[in-house]
């Protein structure tokens, strides 16, 4: 049965097409830069798989480092990775860097963290709310983004925060 999905050259193209796929989704902003999910029957067909994909892609496969030395963790990496997003985009990632960005990724990943332990957060307007009203002080508190692109850069930012939670 695993002898079809684990061949090689077949597990090659789906790789390929699933990385162009992938880029595809994130360029045109469809997507959460950093995430996917695949699905398949076993183990051996999933390590195969992603090896073909690091194949094509090996900088995915980098642990990322802190401006300090140290690793950061995945879920504040994928925050840190939309916030850079997002800097890039709006033309101020060349004002505050990564060294401003860590640390702003880091204290809306414990927002998020802390208004999403409720099971039905995204559904419920009061705590959607809280969340908006933190992620827009700490925002400021870290003095980013600048003032002419603060709505935009907060709804995209809110956006992907929320995605964050419920994909990971």
């Amino acid at each position: 049965m695993d002898i079809i999905p684990n061949d090689p050259d077949l597990l090659a193209n789906i790789a390929n097409d699933m990385v162009n796929y992938y880029e595809r989704r994130v360029t045109e902003g469809s997507t959460v830069e950093g995430q996917a999910m695949i699905a398949v029957s076993n183990r051996q067909i999933a390590w195969n798989l992603y090896q073909a994909i690091i194949r094509l892609r090996p900088e995915w496969a980098e642990v990322k480092a802190c401006v300090d030395g140290e690793t950061f963790p995945e879920n504040e990496q994928r925050l840190f990775d939309i916030l850079k997003k997002v800097a890039v985009k709006y033309s101020f990632y060349d004002k505050y860097g990564d060294d401003k960005l860590m640390p702003l990724a880091k204290a809306i990943k414990e927002i998020v963290d802390d208004k999403s332990k409720y099971t039905d957060w995204s559904n419920r307007t009061d705590i959607k709310a809280e969340l908006q009203m933190d992620v827009l002080m700490c925002m400021a508190s870290h003095k980013n983004p600048p003032g002419e692109h603060y709505d935009d850069v907060y709804k995209e930012i809110l956006e992907q925060a929320e995605n964050f939670k419920k994909n990971r």
